[in-house]
């Protein structure tokens, strides 16, 4: 379980330009959705 820092809107990062994201299936998109479910439930979001 990793708990990410959740940014707020205005946040620089939100205007970053990123990585495409080539295949859903990777196991680092699996990871970070894992993560950010973890991060939703520890800060009460869900």
């Amino acid at each position: 379980m990793a708990i990410r820092t959740i940014i707020q809107i205005g946040h620089p990062s939100l205007k970053a330009k990123n990585k495409l994201i080539k295949s859903f299936n990777s196991s680092k998109v699996k990871q970070l959705v894992k993560d950010l479910t973890d991060t939703m439930y520890d800060s009460g979001l869900i």
